[in-house]
């Protein structure tokens, strides 16, 4: 259920990662799936003890949805600054 609900962000993250490969922008193609990584690696350690295995699919969750709120934040003010 919780990788099915990481679906929406996740997509969101994806379209950013290839609009950054047609771009040529290296900094978003590694910078965006790495920081992902860290933090569902670092969310499933901290949670694991308490939660078990379920702690994995809560991390995931976390991280997929915060970097997809930092992408639409950093893409709104990006246009914000455009339309000036």
């Amino acid at each position: 259920m919780l990788l099915a609900l990481s679906a929406i962000p996740n997509a969101v993250n994806w379209s950013v990662v290839w609009a950054a490969r047609v771009r040529g922008d290296g900094r978003v193609m590694f910078g965006l799936p790495a920081s992902i990584s860290v933090a569902v690696i670092a969310g499933s350690w901290l949670l694991m003890p308490a939660m078990g295995l379920l702690a994995t699919g809560i991390a995931w969750l976390a991280a997929q949805s915060l970097a997809a709120l930092g992408v639409l934040l950093v893409d709104a003010r990006n246009r914000m600054r455009r339309a000036d």
